[in-house]
């Protein structure tokens, strides 16, 4: 008896699943977290589904962690190029796209096609590619406070920081840029500079800016 199959049509805040199940489609739509990834498994348990072929488009990280979740969940899944799902789109003609038509034009490219298994990367390199991932992201907000920061209309400019807890300076960011290059490196960046820290005070609803120039740690970029 072959597999059931799986296409799934994945975005970053949710994906879109069509099974195939005896030249029948059933859709489901979730959202692409843990809580997306349960829903979906107890809606193919009540399908009757123990094991399937899963196929999806490979579409830089927001699938693998779906994938390792089906994956482990005993299912075989196939990552694919998107190129190779365009081929078969144009071959049967299908001209219109919404996510749900994606997701059932995947099933069907999977039963077709039968796409090789996708072996999930080792532990280490999953935790290596997140930590490079955060990277990224620290860096990504550290510019965008920047950039706040030089259009902000500046309501009060002080010389020291208070030191309270309402207190938010954008060197917190700089730190820990400097934290998650060190865990990468395996070693401490001992790099000096001094430069002006922006800070905000917020009291009863107001944002106070002020201004302190202070040495502190950064991991260069000024």
């Amino acid at each position: 008896m072959s597999l059931s199959v799986l296409g799934i049509d994945i975005a970053k805040q949710k994906f879109d699943a069509a099974l195939l199940v005896n030249g029948k489609t059933k859709h489901k739509t979730c959202k692409n977290s843990a809580e997306g990834f349960e829903a979906l498994n107890l809606w193919l348990q009540k399908q009757g589904i123990q094991k399937l072929h899963a196929c999806m488009e490979a579409t830089g990280n927001y699938g693998e962690d779906l994938a390792i979740y089906l994956h482990d969940a005993g299912h075989i899944v196939s990552i694919v190029n998107p190129a190779r799902i365009k081929g078969f789109a144009q071959s049967e003609l299908v001209r219109t796209k919404t996510d749900k038509l994606d997701a059932a034009l995947i099933a069907r490219f999977c039963l077709a096609m039968k796409p090789g298994p996708w072996i999930p990367p080792a532990p280490e390199i999953r935790s290596l590619r997140a930590l490079v991932r955060r990277v990224d992201s620290l860096v990504d907000m550290r510019t965008q406070e920047k950039n706040r920061i030089n259009t902000a209309h500046e309501s009060a400019n002080h010389t020291a920081c208070p030191g309270q807890g309402g207190c938010f300076c954008i060197a917190s960011l700089s730190d820990l840029l400097y934290g998650f290059v060190s865990s990468l490196s395996g070693q401490q960046i001992p790099m000096k500079a001094t430069g002006i820290v922006h800070c905000y005070l917020l009291d009863g609803g107001s944002i106070t800016r002020f201004q302190n120039i202070i040495p502190f740690d950064i991991i260069g970029i000024a």
